[in-house]
């Protein structure tokens, strides 16, 4: 199961995710995700504090939506990644692809607007 709360913060799109991003809930959070780029957003912060677990489809919607982020000279940013969260983006290499910030007013400042 997973809620997610999507909303600008200080005129930056951020999703708040809580539970689990799974092969169940994965293609929820892209879509979400997509929807703001579909608005002409080229920033956005996902922040992970309520993630309790993330899978590989997880990491491949987040890898999604960061490739075409990427591909219109913006950026995907994460926040709030509890030590499970932390450990899979350390051994995937996801926290040296995407900047991670402890909060998301770490994640607000970093963005290149």
């Amino acid at each position: 199961m997973i809620d997610l709360i999507s909303e600008k913060v200080d005129g930056v799109p951020a999703i708040r995710i809580s539970g689990r991003i799974d092969m169940d809930t994965a293609k929820q959070l892209e879509e979400a995700c997509n929807g703001w780029i579909s608005q002409g957003e080229r920033s956005l912060i996902l922040d992970l504090t309520n993630v309790r677990y993330i899978s590989s489809w997880g990491l491949r919607c987040i890898l999604s939506v960061g490739k075409k982020l990427s591909q219109e000279g913006g950026q995907l940013l994460t926040c709030g990644l509890n030590a499970t969260v932390k450990e899979v983006f350390q051994i995937s290499g996801f926290d040296s692809a995407f900047p991670t910030f402890p909060t998301i007013a770490g994640a607000l400042a970093a963005v290149r607007r």
